[in-house]
């Protein structure tokens, strides 16, 4: 377990050294949403510098992104794709491989603003993501008791001052009186309901007024 915790600090530190500081310079590939179509994707290099986000279509440039303009947070859309939104332009969607780039890029998109709001040249941390380092296990959880007999006997299990075989007595006492008693039906409701459905046979079939007018 140490040597698994050594590890996960050792890959930690080397994801924010990854990211330069201020995220100024950071560069990569990313699949740009131009419309709204979920299919309309396009692959660019990205690079990052002075609070701008160039978009680029092999060696033309295809769009700027101004973060000054950025609303934060950045939103996360699943464990690939994040949005940058502003106040006078749609959302700008970016997917990337995998949930650890998305993290990186999201982180050094939030440093180059913070930086610009603050003045201060630095670096976040990494986000958190243990499902990069953990295998998620979907088998039920919880606590499989075994008790076995001793040499007294077979131990009672107490649950909320009752034994077991108690609370067994009780469901099975309940379900009989539920047989044996059932529940009593409310005649006037019942012929309400009937009337206001028109299944009470003593009214005529055209209805009171129609039956006086005939």
């Amino acid at each position: 377990m140490l040597i698994f915790l050594f590890i996960k600090f050792i890959l930690c530190n080397k994801l924010i050294n990854d990211i330069p500081i201020c995220g100024n310079g950071y560069s990569g590939l990313l699949e740009y949403k131009f419309n709204n179509d979920d299919d309309s994707l396009i692959t660019i290099a990205s690079y990052l510098s002075n609070n701008i986000l160039n978009l680029y279509t092999g060696n033309v440039i295809y769009k700027r992104i101004d973060l000054n303009e950025c609303i934060l947070p950045i939103e996360t859309i699943n464990n690939k794709c994040f949005s940058i939104r502003s106040n006078n332009n749609l959302p700008n969607i970016f997917c990337s491989n995998n949930l650890l780039e998305r993290n990186k890029w999201i982180n050094a998109i939030n440093s180059s603003i913070l930086c610009q709001l603050t003045s201060i040249r630095s670096k976040l941390p990494i986000i958190g993501g243990n499902e990069l380092f953990e295998t998620l296990n979907d088998n039920e959880h919880g606590i499989n008791l075994f008790i076995h007999d001793d040499i007294n006997g077979r131990p009672e299990i107490y649950i909320n001052g009752k034994t077991t075989k108690e609370l067994q007595e009780e469901r099975e006492k309940e379900s009989l009186n539920f047989t044996t008693n059932p529940i009593q039906v409310d005649n006037d409701a019942m012929n309400e309901a009937k009337i206001e459905s028109g299944l009470n046979t003593s009214i005529p079939h055209h209805g009171y007024y129609h039956y006086q007018h005939i």
